[in-house]
């Protein structure tokens, strides 16, 4: 797996989207990011209502739920999210390789870790931090 460099978006992300088609979302209470992904990953500021958007993404995780995606194409990813504790081991099953990533959780509203919908990525999250690897 390698890590991709994400810009910097929110001081308190609220939500994001799953990566689909080159970018993800990033919401905090004020602004939507738009987080074009690649080698030089920039994000962008939209004009639209962060709840709103939130509420209309088929795919998003955060404060508000989610499901995330666990398993895909025979990969598969799982987690314990204990509240009090600051970190959260993600632990990865990727074409038969197991591996853990280790997430540092600064909050303990909410954690969430899943494959995008296309099995190329997996994201993690909370409200100070967002990570995504390439599987």
């Amino acid at each position: 797996m390698r890590k991709i460099n994400l810009p910097r978006t929110s001081e308190r992300i609220r939500g994001i989207s799953l990566p689909e088609n080159g970018f993800l979302y990033v919401c905090d209470y004020d602004e939507v990011f738009k987080v074009i992904i690649g080698d030089e990953s920039e994000a962008e500021i939209l004009d639209d209502d962060p709840y709103e958007f939130m509420d209309s993404l088929p795919h998003s995780l955060g404060i508000s739920g989610g499901k995330p995606l666990l398993e895909i194409n025979g990969n598969k990813i799982s987690y314990d999210f204990k509240s009090s504790n600051d970190s959260v081991s993600v632990n990865c099953n990727i074409a038969g390789v197991e591996s853990i990533i280790e997430f540092s959780t600064f909050s303990g509203d909410w954690f969430a870790a899943s494959f995008s919908p296309c099995g190329k990525y997996i994201v993690l999250a909370e409200p100070y931090d967002v990570e995504l690897y390439e599987v």
